[in-house]
């Protein structure tokens, strides 16, 4: 399996870093190592990552995304920091 970073406000941010745009991102991610993969990513996009803030005693949401032998695919949703 792969591990990436992602979510609709990421990738915008990534997007808008791609076209040269000053971004800072403004979020919560658990305290765990994918909040870890998920701030080194942005920032090695040049995005300002002083805003985001790591939840104490919570996991980072995530959202697995199964697919079969017909390339459909079904995806997962567990919120983790998301929820607050």
């Amino acid at each position: 399996f792969k591990i990436g970073c992602g979510g609709k406000g990421a990738n915008q941010a990534v997007a808008a870093a791609k076209l040269n745009s000053k971004v800072l991102m403004l979020t919560k991610v658990g305290d765990d190592i994918f909040a870890d993969n998920t701030i080194r990513n942005l920032e090695s996009w040049g995005i300002n990552t002083t805003y985001v803030e790591k939840v104490p005693c919570t996991s980072s949401g995530v959202a697995p995304i199964f697919v079969n032998a017909n390339s459909s695919n079904s995806i997962l949703i567990i919120k983790g920091a998301n929820k607050f």
